[in-house]
């Protein structure tokens, strides 16, 4: 057999084993080291909508792991692809909206991370301005489809923690752009091993949300590693008090930026007002100030 044949056939070998095995079974693969990334991404394009998903998702890794620039690109627009594919195929499932938030994110913050994983440099402030929009009106959208107390479908729980995660964000990347005014501090999300971390067998979790870049010497450094939830107690009760590895500083959204005297769901109100502000409101830029003084507190 051909160098050529023996490609092809692992390339269906592949696509076959996508077809019919759990997202959750190749990422097992892949941390285990039995396939390598590129084959997982191959894979997971061929599972269900999860494997989309974190297709997508180790795609943007693959890019900052790249030789060059082209090669870099190619993997961001595979990644931008593969995030249009499960917003396109899922847009209508009450069942999967969680995945649509996390498809939303990720696509509308592909430009930040391409920029640095492309030319190895924070980007300028005009596109941190155009990526924060963006998000911030698709974290809107996802605030419009949350199905509320009386509507709780088995994917609730995941679009509660993407817009908490995007509201983090986007109070820290607001920080940059209103308080800063450079590119000199910039928060993104974290890459797809970054965000898995050592799974869920350990009792101390090195997994991590989102990275606060700063500029160093040799160029962007990660100077604040946040992992992001929802709530206190509910992470408690879930997980049974497990820990964080060292260096990673949790936020918990509920109590740690909620404004005194607030009800409801904090993150949603947090989303709605940084979409009025961002149409003109100034009524709720003080909130977002609080809310953004508290996070910088807990960052120290």
């Amino acid at each position: 057999m051909s160098s050529a044949e023996f490609a092809g056939s692992h390339r269906l070998h592949l696509g076959e084993l996508g077809a019919h095995h759990n997202p959750h079974r190749i990422q097992s693969r892949l941390s285990d080291g039995i396939i390598t990334a590129p084959e997982a991404v191959e894979l997971l394009e061929g599972a269900s909508k999860f494997g989309l998903l974190y297709a997508a998702q180790l795609a943007t890794e693959q890019a900052f792991s790249a030789s060059n620039f082209d090669e870099a690109s190619t993997w961001i627009q595979r990644a931008a692809t593969d995030y249009d594919n499960v917003l396109t195929r899922y847009a209508s499932s009450s069942e999967s909206l969680g995945i649509q938030a996390e498809a939303l994110l990720g696509k509308t913050q592909l430009p930040l991370m391409s920029y640095l994983a492309c030319f190895g440099e924070l980007p300028p402030q005009r596109l941190i301005e155009k990526c924060y929009q963006d998000t911030v009106t698709a974290a809107e959208r996802m605030v419009e489809i949350f199905p509320g107390k009386n509507k709780v479908t088995t994917d609730s729980g995941h679009l509660v923690g993407i817009i908490t995660e995007a509201a983090v964000l986007l109070l820290a990347q607001r920080f940059t752009l209103r308080q800063i005014g450079d590119n000199s501090w910039l928060a993104l999300h974290s890459l797809y091993s970054q965000d898995n971390g050592n799974g869920r067998r350990y009792k101390v979790s090195t997994a991590w949300d989102m990275t606060v870049f700063t500029e160093g010497d040799q160029g962007p450094v990660g100077s604040y590693f946040v992992e992001i939830k929802a709530s206190a107690d509910s992470f408690r009760d879930r997980k049974r008090n497990r820990g964080f590895a060292e260096g990673i500083t949790p936020v918990f959204f509920a109590p740690d930026l909620q404004i005194p005297g607030a009800t409801g769901m904090a993150q949603l109100h947090t989303v709605k007002e940084l979409a009025k502000e961002l149409k003109g409101d100034p009524s709720v830029t003080s909130n977002l100030d609080r809310r953004t003084e508290r996070l910088l507190d807990i960052l120290g």
